[in-house]
């Protein structure tokens, strides 16, 4: 019997297991089975109820009628996806899970001084008691809001959740996320940690430390403090997906004041070094950019340098509207994890960089296909249309109010085809579009034009 929506069981990640995904960024289905989690859309015929690490090699550990089984990778990736990612696809994808499974381990026990709070009090231009504040608790998805009181006051929030702030004129923008990769609300043990002259902040080793991104909130009242000019976003659920920079990216027109905005930095990548160019793949930023930025933070004494490793945070989102988008280093190290850390000397020393940066004399290379406005108007077929799932890479083009939108298929197989294209079909429909399709199996290209 076909299974009716209002039947169907939401599925659950554990902590565990969203560490493992996290690991695994690089792949394409680790996008989509993250997508799975308390989705009603997804047709849950095996009835799954959660999902958990797994300690064997080759299998997921998932709650069938509240019992834990181990169920083969492959037979679970048939059951979700069909014929959507080829063997070799997903053999890469179970060897690196196989890698990953095998580096978990017991956290290590830190040893350093433990950190006593004092009473808060507002002062974003001492950013380790800022910082402090920040990771006093973890704050999932869902309770962002009680993170608020140690922000800057006067933050705008607008109707998703989001909170940002406008300094001046200027076309770039700033963003971090307020959220936190833990699954639950818990105090956090802070301890400090004295080596090589630097100070490191890591808890405890019962919670995670939230400094993904609890540091590039401190960098953003750091800037806002000292008055840089420029958009500050304070983005939420960037853990589960940039749910918050999405709802941004995807109702533009609803931002005015995001209008000719031509460059966007996150504050949200590990280590000390990275200026990162591609994001899942994707140019983000122009390599010139990049090294530009690269040159006016090396005044302030940091090394960085190009870096096209990126995996995803939310200046991601708007590749398809700004052109220069970028993701820059803070100090963190082991995210996500019990064993994360944070460089507190270090992220002292960027947040004096980048106040003496000099943000509006950077230079913009890459180049959009479209302009704002026209993006904006047929926004809602292409976030539809990107749902359609092929195995593909898309481009979007709007030139002369004449929209086009083109898939690349690496999966050819019919009955996937077969599938995707009566979606194609129902989305065109549903926007009382006459498009001219374009079938190009030669070249392994579908174009729709929308006049």
């Amino acid at each position: 019997m076909k299974e009716r929506a209002s039947d169907r069981i939401l599925i659950k990640f554990t902590d565990k297991f969203w560490n493992i995904l996290e690991k695994l960024k690089d792949h394409s289905i680790t996008f989509a089975i993250a997508e799975l989690e308390m989705n009603p859309l997804v047709v849950n015929t095996m009835r799954v109820q959660e999902i958990d690490a797994s300690d064997k090699e080759f299998r997921f550990r998932v709650k069938i009628a509240n019992n834990y089984i181990y169920m083969k990778i492959s037979s679970f990736m048939r059951n979700f996806f069909g014929n959507q990612y080829d063997s070799e696809e997903i053999q890469e994808f179970i060897e690196d899970f196989n890698r990953n499974i095998q580096k978990q381990s017991t956290p290590k026990e830190p040893k350093g001084e433990k950190i006593v709070f004092s009473e808060f009090i507002f002062n974003p231009k001492d950013v380790r008691s800022t910082f402090l504040s920040l990771v006093r608790e973890t704050y999932p998805h869902g309770r962002e809001e009680e993170v608020v009181k140690y922000l800057t006051p006067g933050l705008k929030r607008d109707s998703y959740g989001n909170y940002y702030t406008i300094i001046g004129e200027s076309d770039i923008v700033f963003t971090c996320h307020l959220d936190t990769a833990s699954r639950t609300k818990s105090n956090v043990e802070l301890l400090s940690i004295i080596k090589d002259g630097d100070e490191f902040i890591v808890t405890d080793g019962k919670s995670i430390l939230g400094a993904d991104d609890k540091s590039g909130v401190t960098i953003l009242m750091y800037m806002i403090s000292n008055q840089i000019p420029g958009v500050y976003w304070f983005f939420i659920g960037e853990e589960r997906g940039g749910l918050g920079s999405k709802h941004v990216s995807h109702n533009i027109q609803d931002y005015p004041f995001m209008e000719g905005k031509k460059k966007c930095v996150s504050f949200d990548r590990r280590n000390y070094h990275s200026v990162i160019t591609k994001q899942m793949g994707v140019e983000c930023c122009s390599n010139e950019f990049a090294q530009e930025i690269c040159n006016k933070l090396s005044n302030s004494g940091l090394k960085l340098s190009l870096d096209n490793t990126g995996i995803f945070t939310d200046s991601a989102n708007f590749i398809d509207l700004i052109p220069e988008c970028t993701n820059i280093s803070v100090g963190y190290f082991d995210e996500h994890t019990h064993n994360e850390m944070q460089n507190i000397t270090f992220l002292e020393m960027l947040c004096k960089a980048v106040v003496s940066c000099d943000w509006k004399s950077l230079k913009v290379h890459r180049k959009l296909e479209y302009d704002f406005e026209s993006f904006g108007s047929h926004k809602k077929i292409a976030n539809e249309l990107k749902r359609v799932y092929f195995s593909n890479r898309t481009k979007m083009n709007v030139e002369d109010g004449i929209f086009s939108f083109e898939f690349e298929i690496t999966d050819t197989d019919f009955e996937s085809l077969d599938r995707d294209l009566t979606k194609l079909q129902n989305i065109i429909k549903k926007y009382g579009g006459g498009p001219e399709t374009k079938l190009n199996f030669t070249k392994n290209k579908i174009k729709i034009t929308l006049n």
